[in-house]
């Protein structure tokens, strides 16, 4: 393998890390406003990032971030869901996502970033499992280094008051 083959690798175990709490995030069993629902995953969002192969399998599918329940198709679904809320400042979300919010579409001087926490209040590793609102009607999830684009089906449910300022 190569120097940056091993690299990337490392690079993608690093963002994959498992189980670990999130302690920088408020965590609520409801998930934001702007989230809570049903999506469809809609399309690839191409960015400079590092990514891999994007998984065309993953257009169309159905997603739900609902209170104590999240799915995204048969692949991930997580009972007793908590939700991690944070606001990352633009040099930030850099920080952690070597990527623009502009370059996902995502305006403004910060992203709303929601995680999926188990039970236990740990990440859970899996597509559609970190979210970045873009609006209230699309949000971007990436997996693998791959953004995807969800869009709202049908009203929203739930209240702001559990969304960060």
């Amino acid at each position: 393998m190569t120097a940056l083959a091993v690299c990337i690798a490392g690079f993608l175990a690093l963002c994959m890390s498992t189980g670990q709490a999130n302690p920088q995030s408020t965590a609520n069993a409801q998930p934001p406003a702007s989230l809570c629902g049903h999506w469809t995953v809609t399309k690839i969002i191409p960015t400079s990032g590092i990514s891999t192969s994007p998984r065309k399998g993953f257009l169309a599918v159905e997603v739900e971030y609902l209170p104590s329940e999240m799915r995204f198709a048969k692949d991930v679904i997580v009972h007793h869901a908590l939700y991690a809320t944070k606001r990352q400042s633009v040099p930030e979300f850099f920080k952690e996502s070597y990527i623009r919010p502009s370059e996902l579409g995502i305006k403004g001087d910060s992203v709303l970033v929601v995680n999926v926490l188990d039970a236990q209040g740990k990440d859970v590793i899996g597509p559609g499992t970190s979210i970045f609102v873009r609006n209230s009607n699309e949000v971007i999830t990436v997996w693998d280094g791959v953004y995807y684009l969800l869009k709202r089906k049908g009203a929203a449910c739930g209240d702001a008051s559990s969304e960060p300022k």
